[in-house]
């Protein structure tokens, strides 16, 4: 779980330096970009935090 988040945070700051270079050639852009980061950053880590935290109940012979 911690490694998930450090992973996420470090993602986030990558793309925060990208959303700021674009700002810099184009300001509404950057907004724009970051804001779509959210929310795929928000749907991985719900989809792996779902993965995590179901059980395995297939049964193996």
């Amino acid at each position: 779980m911690i490694r998930t988040g450090l992973m996420l945070a470090a993602a986030a700051l990558g793309w925060e330096a990208v959303g700021r270079a674009i700002a810099w050639l184009e300001p509404g852009g950057a907004e724009l970009l970051l804001q779509a980061l959210a929310v795929i950053l928000l749907t991985g880590f719900l989809g792996r935090l779902a993965d995590t935290s179901q059980e395995d109940t297939s049964s193996h012979g």
